[in-house]
């Protein structure tokens, strides 16, 4: 849905591994017909537990938590991301 924010493995999304910087946040902006438009968040954090604590005090609702360049990503990349566990949770911001 438009505004979820995933709880991503940032090194499961890049090449580079950080361990200090492992977890973020990205941010469903759009859902077209064969694609979803996302952002991924300019900061990781060391654990989970601080990408869902932005999430839960709405610091991860702002614009610029949220890196400008936007990436459009295919249902199937999406459900790929999820079984390798590149996506490891789903909040929903209503």
């Amino acid at each position: 849905m438009v505004n979820d924010i995933y709880i991503v493995d940032l090194n499961k999304l890049n090449s580079v591994t950080d361990e200090q910087h492992q977890y973020g946040a990205m941010r469903v902006l759009n859902i077209f017909l064969a694609k979803v438009e996302v952002q991924v968040s300019v900061s990781g954090y060391s654990s989970r537990a601080e990408v869902s604590d932005d999430i839960k005090n709405k610091k991860a609702s702002a614009y610029t938590y949220y890196n400008s360049h936007l990436l459009y990503l295919s249902k199937e990349q999406l459900l790929a991301m999820k079984t390798a566990n590149a996506i490891l949770s789903v909040k929903r911001n209503n």
